[in-house]
């Protein structure tokens, strides 16, 4: 194949610079390489964050407010989300939302599933409030549920419950009557007016 004059060294110029690049991207490989020591943290590690106290009912999170963010109907709580389990991830949590004003009141609640991963041992981020209040200042929430890879915690709010049936009342038309002598009455027990 027979190449121009000017296309040939619009290759060696391409084929320079991709040397020139490639020496480049290999010399920043190696002297940014990090033997596990001491380096510091990468820009985009999370932060440390305080853990609260391991919750006492057997729960495996604390869905914690941090803060609100945004302005009028995308406003949103802020949550940090504490997986207290030592070796199994969270997939779902069912929350309720409390809305609260000022003085702590709660001035509305809203359920909240969250389907997203939290895993063990770490603090996970959570955004939610849905038909918030404009007055509301911080936002609860209460665990109720959290599915991990292997188990489950807690109630699905809403789950159908199998409850016992209950005995249904007898209607009243196979109801006895009380005018009618009773079949449990002795046969022994004659009127007073046959006795010899």
């Amino acid at each position: 194949m027979r190449l121009f004059p000017a296309a040939r060294s619009g290759l060696r110029r391409s084929a320079l610079v991709l040397s020139l690049s490639g020496a480049a991207l290999a010399s920043g490989a190696l002297m940014g390489c990090n033997k596990g020591g001491d380096d510091a943290k990468p820009a985009d590690a999370k932060p440390k964050v305080a853990w609260p106290a391991k919750p006492t009912d057997g729960s495996p999170v604390v869905v914690q407010f941090k803060a609100m963010e945004g302005e009028g109907k995308e406003r949103r709580a802020v949550f940090d989300v504490f997986n207290f389990d030592e070796t199994e991830n969270i997939s779902e949590l069912r929350m309720e939302l409390q809305y609260l004003d000022a003085s702590g009141k709660v001035l509305k609640t809203f359920p909240h599933t969250q389907i997203s991963p939290f895993y063990n041992k770490e603090v996970g981020q959570l955004k939610a409030g849905f038909f918030m209040p404009p007055e509301t200042v911080k936002v609860a929430a209460v665990v109720s549920y959290a599915k991990l890879n292997t188990r489950e915690w807690g109630s699905k709010p809403g789950a159908r419950i199998k409850a016992p049936i209950l005995p249904t009342a007898m209607p009243a038309s196979t109801a006895p009557s009380a005018a009618a002598p009773s079949a449990a009455a002795p046969a022994s027990a004659a009127p007073a007016s046959a006795a010899p």
